[in-house]
């Protein structure tokens, strides 16, 4: 609860300093938090990748147990091409780009 409340947080005070007309210009660029998200991914595949515990463990893992992402990947396609029928104004391929975000936002 109190990451999510620090998460709201810092993104209302994003959205007031966006408000004010003193933020310096380089901070008003649209594509900015575009790259600050590819900074934030790749700095989460460092560190998922300098887990040693993490890939010790993976290599002792059978490979079925990755029949679990696998079926989470292929349910989430096939369920919201489905859901996508009920969406005229939406394309497959627009719900497809949609429902493949798969919730990174909690990274």
């Amino acid at each position: 609860m109190k990451g999510s409340l620090l998460v709201l947080a810092v993104f209302v005070l994003g959205i007031f300093a966006g408000t004010q007309p003193g933020l310096p210009m380089f901070l008003r660029r649209p594509d900015l938090a575009l790259y600050a998200l590819y900074l934030l991914l790749f700095l989460v595949g460092v560190g998922m990748g300098a887990n040693q515990q993490a890939w010790k463990m993976l290599r002792r893992l059978n490979l079925r147990i990755l029949l679990v992402p696998l079926g989470v990947i292929v349910g989430t396609l096939v369920g919201v091409a489905l859901f996508s029928l009920l969406l005229p104004a939406l394309s497959l391929r627009q719900a497809l780009a949609v429902g493949a975000g798969f919730g990174y936002y909690s990274l």
